[in-house]
């Protein structure tokens, strides 16, 4: 692979890092994660010279920095004449707060003095732009505005792995009704691709089999898009791995969740009634959904089919007492209501899903037995 080749493949890299940048470091693991280089997969010292210097010398297309919180101890020194003041940010507080350093500062001169003043390589607007493919994108009524490029670039930085819609407007301190708009913008604008995802809800940061899960989207640059298609019914389940690391890209592990099985249960048994309705607590029983895990998904499922219009809610006598029964108002079409099989898979830079088909989502752990009330 020749060095253009390399320093390319440095450049996307470099731009998708967004307007923070990265240091040399992050940057060579970065190359080193997109190309082979046999069993080490470590950029000779000799490439990583000859990469710093082609930074110096395009100053239009790459600056030098330092973080504004990495200079307490790091700062140059007034005298020297080259640290440019601050460039902070006017209306929007995850703007990086930047030293800039000029490249023809001595002490960038090696590969070595550079990463030692803990310098970040920035990449310039038009770079980004470019990666970001903003140019390629659909024709819309307005220029891409300043809010729509910095959830652009948190999106790209995350490449395979995709960004979580929900802390992204957290990150952006932008009110999840407001952050909506920016990414059905983006989407418009064919530039990012979105999927459901069931993720940890609050106070529940792990990814493992229990506790209560809340759902949102994960969104991609479309170059990074997930090669599996979800059906109605389906949607992603992030996954933890242990002991997985990415030196760079990040890995995302995901499960395939597929809730038409269980619906087509769900409306088969209310169809097996002369009445086609049932006591809710017993339906709950019949299929199987047993303990707080189980309440928790039927709860789920159930808002799923009366969005749909398969049931309806209706409070009736039971033996003289009031309960809630669940009618069904016609039968279930898998055709509109959920696809196929799932599948368990991951992505990361250069990779893909690997299907591996599945009837169910097969996480259920022991949970407490009983029926829980509707």
């Amino acid at each position: 692979m020749s060095f253009d080749t390399i320093f390319a493949i440095g450049v996307e890299e470099l731009g998708l890092e967004g307007r923070e940048g990265c240091s040399p470091t992050r940057w060579f693991q970065l190359i080193e994660d997109k190309r082979p280089f046999g069993n080490e997969g470590k950029l000779p010292l000799l490439i990583r010279s000859f990469l710093w210097r082609s930074i110096l010398s395009r100053p239009n297309d790459f600056k030098l920095a330092l973080l504004g919180s990495a200079t307490s101890d790091k700062s140059p020194k007034k005298d020297a004449g080259s640290a440019k003041s601050p460039k902070r940010s006017k209306n929007n507080d995850s703007e990086p707060e930047l030293i800039l350093i000029e490249p023809t500062d001595e002490r960038v001169q090696s590969l070595e003095g550079g990463e030692k003043m803990g310098i970040r390589i920035i990449p310039s607007e038009e770079i980004r732009l470019s990666v970001l493919r903003v140019f390629e994108g659909k024709e819309g009524r307005f220029q891409i505005s300043a809010i729509q490029l910095l959830a652009l670039e948190l999106i790209g930085r995350q490449r395979w792995k995709g960004a979580i819609q929900s802390e992204l407007s957290a990150k952006l301190k932008l009110q999840p009704r407001n952050f909506f708009y920016v990414v059905k913008s983006l989407e418009v604008r064919g530039l990012i691709v979105k999927n459901p995802v069931m993720v940890p809800s609050l106070g529940n940061p792990n990814l493992g089999h229990s506790g209560p899960v809340a759902t949102s989207n994960i969104i991609h640059l479309i170059r990074f898009a997930p090669p599996v298609r979800l059906q109605p019914g389906q949607v992603f389940k992030m996954v933890s791995v242990p002991g997985a690391t990415g030196s760079g890209t990040g890995i995302s592990t995901y499960m395939l969740h597929d809730d038409s099985l269980h619906m087509k249960l769900i409306c088969d048994v209310i169809a097996e009634t002369e009445e086609r309705m049932v006591v809710e607590s017993e339906l709950k029983i019949v299929c199987g959904f047993r303990g707080k895990r189980g309440h928790r998904n039927w709860r789920r499922l159930r808002s799923k089919l009366l969005d749909l219009k398969y049931i309806e809610t209706i409070l009736a006598r039971h033996h003289g007492k009031p309960v809630t029964c669940v009618r069904l108002l016609r039968p279930y079409d898998s055709t509109s209501g959920g696809g196929g099989g799932g599948g368990k898979g991951g992505g990361r830079s250069g990779g893909g899903s690997k299907g591996e088909v599945v009837g169910e989502d097969d996480d259920d752990d022991e949970e407490g037995e009983g029926g829980g009330g509707g």
